[in-house]
């Protein structure tokens, strides 16, 4: 006997799809380029040295100065003063960290009156009461000064503590300050990343692209129609076809949501008198009241409607 196929995920299916889709929005290249980023924060914590340089530096650099990124309460110039890597903490050469260089010129203008960090863009100079901050970009014949600090500044600064520095204190205190900084990130991203899966009206079968719409036509082989508003699937989502093809012009409804005004409005788009499953993704679908939404029409076969929504019968 031939089973029924089914168009809509739910439960513990769903359940699975969504931990996946979070997975893969860790694993994106613009965030942390691992699908597990949480279990390998996790083995960090107990490390006395950081042992996968590149992956903390992407990781910053990607993540630092990104909307969402929380560092805590203090402000930047006392989170460097007291996880940051101090000049005078490590003996590192010119060739290590270029701009090294420029220091004894520097050092000779600031004197006692401030103190110099490293980061992987150049040396700041804190002013002992973390007030004034000078940084500089370059080396002994050329450079920038700026007067400001960024949260990568201090994140690159306690990474190159965690590693260089010769205070186990220090050391230690770098180490937990990162950590604990990309935790409150992975956070940020996944609770965002999980907002976005429920709001969605359809998730693709490799678990990572989504279709967010404001409603949903679902056509039948019988020609019945059935509206939906997107709240009718959080906890039941669509299966995304593979071949989803984007619409982008516009649709006019008419003067009211009626049969009469919808159906035609989208007639001519597409062959409503095939058997197969198939999908059309509709941007700019301009409502009576000429608020313009995101429409997915989706023909399920002979799969069952879902309840909640409105039928439009032939």
């Amino acid at each position: 006997m031939k089973t029924k196929q089914t168009y809509f995920v739910t439960g513990e299916e769903l359940k699975e799809k969504r931990t996946k889709f979070l997975q893969a929005r860790c694993a994106e290249s613009q965030y942390f380029g691992m699908r597990k980023v949480s279990e390998w924060l996790q083995e960090q914590l107990h490390l006395e040295r950081p042992t996968d340089i590149e992956v903390w530096t992407q990781i910053i650099l990607r993540n630092a100065n990104m909307v969402g990124s929380d560092v805590g309460k203090e402000s930047l110039p006392k989170l460097l003063r007291n996880h940051g890597l101090r000049l005078s903490e490590v003996n590192l050469f010119k060739e290590e960290h270029p701009s090294i260089g420029i220091h004894t010129l520097l050092d000779n203008v600031f004197g006692d009156l401030a103190e110099a960090y490293i980061t992987d863009s150049g040396l700041i100079y804190l002013s002992l009461d973390s007030t004034e901050v000078i940084r500089f970009e370059g080396h002994e014949r050329r450079g920038t000064f700026d007067t400001h600090v960024l949260i990568s500044d201090v994140l690159e600064s306690a990474r190159l503590s965690w590693r260089f520095s010769n205070q186990r204190y220090h050391t230690m205190s770098a180490r937990n300050f990162l950590c604990s900084w990309l935790e409150r990130r992975i956070q940020y991203v996944i609770d965002k990343a999980g907002e976005e899966f429920d709001s969605a009206v359809a998730v693709s079968v490799d678990n990572t692209k989504i279709v967010t719409a404001d409603r949903v036509m679902l056509s039948r082989c019988n020609r019945t129609l059935q509206l939906c508003d997107r709240s009718l699937f959080v906890e039941s989502k669509i299966r995304q076809h593979s071949n989803l093809f984007r619409d982008n012009e516009p649709v006019h409804i008419g003067t009211s949501m009626t049969r009469e005004s919808i159906f035609p409005a989208f007639m001519g788009r597409f062959n409503m008198c095939v058997l197969e499953h198939w999908q059309q993704y509709f941007t700019a679908v301009i409502m009576p009241d000429g608020v313009v939404e995101k429409w997915l029409w989706c023909h399920i076969g002979e799969d069952d409607l879902p309840e909640g929504g409105i039928p439009l019968n032939l």
